[in-house]
């Protein structure tokens, strides 16, 4: 593409005349670049400004704790702006992270332009100014954000904001997780946790660079109603700089439907049954505590929150009284779920929990029989697969607890049959997902993970089960979020 038509295509210098914008094309050349080269320094006035074509870089700056990162440049957004117009040295290097091309725009020429044009003046003002406020904002969120807030925010800024009040919207993260973190001042490691914290809350789907923004529990998130572990987002001071301007709705903007995805929520209290008592379980044995504290957390919030979104649909006779068994169990299996984990309430867990699953498939079942939304096969066999992962890590833990009064051999035998199932589910799925390709993916790491669980598991029957525990809670941790990936990406196809 031409200089000319490369500037009169940039809204910077939209309006401007014919005889200005052939002034800067003379003035413009493009600059290829090449990975890690660095395009500005700090303590150099720029000559030009630099609007990116294609690749992207960093600006940073480095001190004596190393590097920061300051802002990411995508293709399509300019920098050198403020120092250029004020003549001044930067005050921080731009440095490329993938080969590119940048169209500089010499410097002489364009605040001659300025000079005769008022509306560049004003949006070239506008600009510097909301990067002000984005650098103020940045440091406020700094020191009132938490990692998880800071993310969340990113990735809905990235978005462009919520599509709607229900449904997805879709990102696609536009460079390394890696360099997101170090843009946010996390660390890696906790950028990467915050994600899956976010997942864990059910806020976010993730598949690699894509990222699915779950709105309604977004809001309900905000609006507080999310259970105790809710970020009190509700006041717009509160909240992060991409949902400053949201006008949140109230409950009377998100009507719960009966729908298909309504035996969907209703299989999911099945999972979280057993998810439950396995991080309770990991707690008991010192087994990532950290992590365990949290997953058991988010699952009680969840079962909670989903079980009284569920009263409000209860259609039918059937379905009430289905919906009131489980809530009477829950009140009892969330005084255990609170309790110190000591054998004595590990031998009531073991069976309370059990009742707690019947009870949730039994709501399922009520629900698909008055709303005659069936699930079909494949969400039918993921669903199942979810359940199964946590079930088979959840008697895998039991295991432990055989000292003091668990019965092993029931142990060994639900483990078994879970285990068989699930291989003979994941094997079904397979086959309906062929035509699939993006499910597929997702199905085809699940078995891969399964490979490495099912060896773990495998130890269990030879009664050496304590070096392989974090193995099995982990790789039931990342099975769960592939069967949960697949039925998100599912139920967006055929809602398309």
């Amino acid at each position: 593409m031409k200089i000319r038509e490369i500037l009169n295509g940039m809204p910077l210098f939209s309006g401007l005349s014919a005889e200005q914008l052939e002034m800067l094309a003379h003035a413009s050349h493009k600059m290829r670049f090449g990975k890690a080269q660095t395009l500005l320094r700090a303590g150099h006035v720029p000559d030009a400004l630099y609007h990116v074509l294609a690749g992207h870089l960093k600006r940073t700056v480095t001190s004596g704790s190393g590097e920061k990162v300051l802002d990411l440049v995508f293709p399509g957004q300019s920098f050198g702006e403020a120092e250029l117009l004020a003549e001044r040295p930067s005050v921080s290097d731009a440095v490329a992270i993938e080969p590119g091309l940048l169209l500089c725009i010499d410097a002489r020429a364009l605040r001659e332009v300025v000079r005769t044009s008022q509306p560049l003046a004003l949006r070239l003002l506008a600009n510097l100014a909301q990067r002000q406020i984005d650098t103020e904002t940045d440091v406020l969120a700094s020191r009132s954000l938490n990692g998880c807030q800071r993310s969340l925010d990113y990735l809905i800024l990235q978005a462009g904001g919520l599509s709607g009040a229900r449904g997805e919207t879709r990102l696609v993260l536009p460079t390394s997780k890696q360099l997101i973190a170090a843009r946010l001042g996390l660390t890696p490691e906790t950028f990467s946790r915050s994600l899956r914290e976010l997942f864990d809350a059910g806020l976010i789907v993730v598949d690699g660079r894509h990222i699915l923004l779950q709105n309604e529990r977004i809001i309900r998130n905000l609006l507080g109603h999310a259970g105790g572990h809710a970020q009190d987002w509700s006041h717009d001071c509160n909240r992060p700089h991409a949902l400053r301007n949201v006008v949140l709705p109230g409950d009377a903007r998100l009507p719960h439907r009966v729908s298909q995805g309504t035996t969907n929520k209703a299989a999911r209290l099945r999972m979280l049954s057993q998810r439950m008592a396995k991080s309770w379980l990991m707690l008991g044995r010192n087994v990532l505590p950290q992590r365990a504290r949290s997953m058991l957390n988010q699952s009680v919030d969840e079962f909670e929150q989903q079980l009284g979104e569920l009263a409000g649909l209860s259609v039918s006779k059937e379905v009430r009284a289905a919906h009131g068994t489980v809530l009477a169990l829950w009140q009892s299996y969330k005084v255990l779920l609170d309790s110190p984990p000591t054998p004595q309430n590990a031998r009531k867990l073991f069976s309370l929990n059990e009742k707690v699953l019947s009870a949730a498939h039994h709501l399922m079942l009520a629900f698909e029989d008055s709303t005659n939304a069936h699930d079909d096969r494949l969400l039918a066999l993921a669903s199942r697969g979810r359940l199964l992962s946590q079930r088979m890590a959840k008697f895998y833990m039991f295991l432990e607890w055989k000292p003091y009064g668990i019965s092993s051999s029931k142990c060994q035998d639900e483990l078994r049959h879970a285990m068989q199932e699930f291989e003979t589910g994941l094997a079904l799925l397979i086959e309906e997902v062929r035509d699939h390709p993006q499910i597929r993916s997702q199905i085809d790491h699940a078995m891969r993970q399964w490979h490495f669980m099912r060896s773990a598991l495998s130890d269990a029957e030879h009664d050496a089960p304590d070096h392989l525990t974090a193995t099995v809670c982990t790789f039931s941790e990342r099975l769960l979020k592939k069967m949960d990936t697949a039925i998100a990406l599912y139920e967006k196809k055929q809602a398309a």
